[in-house]
């Protein structure tokens, strides 16, 4: 009997995070997730790695390895609750939240053609290669420009001017970003001019993009797409679930470092937290926050769509609305920076979180029939396909992470750019052939 692979890596991290985990109540308390997200790569049957294998591995790794290795005697071992006590009717919440969430996902995901075929696109000839690269440029000196500078862009994010990061500014970059992308996924062999506009590209984006500047779901979110496009048909499961997992023990760890004090993180690394206990996953929290939020709602009333309301004008800025209500994570990381060791009050938070500060349980279930429905449209979206390379496909894949780990309210922004992006390459490209081709007729 042959096991699928997925499976067989799903069971693998399972019994690893059993392994390294201190007691067994998590292991139990997250069984009905494991089971979802298990049974759910399992009905993956294609090849290639795909986005519903993205959304199922970071489910996996959010809400049973990372909480299996961390709860220990009704707390966790580290990070933003270190110190805190939870009652196991918190826990229990928590994992409710996840589970009514996670399943609703899976009703809608099941209903996914694994076969879809996005089409061969819109074919990329030499024409556009000039104006996609003219289109990059410019969204370069744009992004640069808006910045403060090509100085202030290069420093690491602690020493950056602390201005706040206005849509617009996402948006310069999201065209340079996907433009690289259009320009990866283009039909091979590739010739000088394909190979010299890519690199042009490339390096453009990789000055704005980097380990030593950006926050890691810019860096997952700006160059797995790229990386995804480049593969093509040879990005399998089993290559980019070791990638995955170097990524989480060892490159994530130090590109918090790095991308915080520049270079100098690499002599910080066997001082920090990160150089201990090197087989626990560190920096997926998102867990631990969902339970002090729970503990925080037996003493607080539903906030009757504040949140929703925050993720859904996340692009009005505060000075524009200065009333504008904060996100759940917010709401959460103000208390556990104030309370506890928190080192920041912008920590990560389940978007079901926010549903549930808002009209509990069954705002959570509502909400996700929505998101469910959402899922379904984006992941099967031909938005953007060139030379068969369905470019919005590689970005919902590269976003995923951080869109599950949220604030969703506050780094939905980046995601929202790269779409709009894609939208205006089809239209730019879809003018571009048309304008060609009538020039061919006469």
């Amino acid at each position: 009997m042959k096991i699928n692979v997925r499976l067989l890596a799903a069971l693998v991290l399972w019994m690893f995070a059993i392994a390294t985990g201190a007691e067994m109540m998590p292991v139990l308390l997250t069984l009905p997730t494991f089971v979802i997200a298990a049974f759910r790569l399992n009905a993956i049957k294609r090849s290639e790695f795909s986005a519903q294998d993205m959304l199922w591995l970071t489910i996996l790794l959010f809400f049973v390895i990372a909480p299996i290795q961390s709860i220990s005697n009704h707390g966790f071992l580290s990070g933003t609750t270190r110190g805190a006590s939870y009652e196991l009717e918190d826990f229990v919440l928590a994992q409710s939240i996840v589970t009514i969430s996670v399943a609703i996902l899976a009703l809608f995901d099941r209903r996914i053609e694994p076969s879809k075929n996005f089409g061969h696109g819109k074919c990329i000839t030499d024409d556009h290669l000039f104006l996609i690269v003219f289109i990059c440029l410019i969204s370069f000196v744009a992004y640069v420009a808006s910045s403060g500078g090509i100085s202030n862009v290069l420093l690491p994010r602690r020493e950056k001017s602390r201005e706040e990061i206005f849509i617009l500014r996402l948006g310069f970059l999201a065209v340079l970003a996907v433009g690289t992308m259009v320009l990866a996924a283009k039909r091979r062999p590739w010739g000088l001019l394909s190979t010299a506009t890519f690199v042009a590209c490339a390096a453009l984006l990789l000055v704005c993009v980097n380990p030593l500047n950006s926050a890691r779901f810019f860096l997952v979110a700006s160059w797995f797409p790229v990386i995804a496009l480049l593969l093509g048909p040879k990005l399998r499961f089993v290559p980019v679930f070791a990638a995955m997992l170097f990524g989480v023990l060892v490159f994530m760890p130090l590109a918090s470092l790095t991308s915080r004090v520049g270079v100098g993180g690499f002599a910080l690394l066997g001082e920090s937290e990160y150089a201990k206990d090197v087989l626990r996953i560190k920096d997926m929290d998102v867990f631990d926050t969902l339970v002090h939020a729970c503990r925080m709602m037996r003493h607080m009333d539903y906030m009757i769509g504040e949140n929703a309301l925050a993720i859904l004008l996340f692009f009005v800025p505060r000075t524009v609305w200065p009333d504008k209500p904060i996100v759940g994570g917010l709401i959460v990381g103000n208390d556990l920076y104030t309370n506890w060791y928190a080192g920041t009050q912008n920590l990560s938070f389940y978007v079901a979180g926010d549903l549930y500060l808002d009209f509990g349980l069954l705002g959570v279930a509502a909400g996700f029939v929505v998101i469910g429905y959402l899922w379904r449209k984006t992941v099967t979206s031909s938005l953007l396909v060139v030379d068969g390379s369905p470019i919005f496909s590689a970005i919902l894949m590269g976003s995923l992470p951080i869109l599950i780990r949220g604030p969703l309210g506050a780094v939905i922004g980046y995601f929202f750019c790269l779409t709009v992006a894609c939208f205006m390459y089809s239209q730019v490209l879809r003018f571009r052939r048309a304008r060609s081709n009538r020039r061919g007729l006469s």
